[in-house]
């Protein structure tokens, strides 16, 4: 259970810091004047690169839901 619980302490400070980095992009790309990630992040190698980070925070969201789910199953 500690480790566990470890793990869900690293991920929650990994997706508060990465909270701060999207959330301008998430905003951004839900507004009716959003055109595409190119012209948000511009270059494509920088658009490729961006886009890797993005979906890595995504899955560290939805690996801290699974882990929040059994802590809570376990209790």
């Amino acid at each position: 259970m500690k480790l566990l619980q470890e793990n869900i302490d690293r991920l929650t400070r990994m997706v508060q810091s990465g909270a701060e980095q999207w959330s301008d992009f998430e905003d951004s790309r839900e507004s009716l004047d959003y055109d595409g990630a190119g012209n948000y992040f511009g270059h494509a190698d920088d658009c490729f690169d961006a886009g890797t980070e993005y979906g890595q925070y995504l899955e560290m969201e939805e690996t801290l839901a699974l882990l929040n789910k059994l802590k809570e199953n376990n209790e």
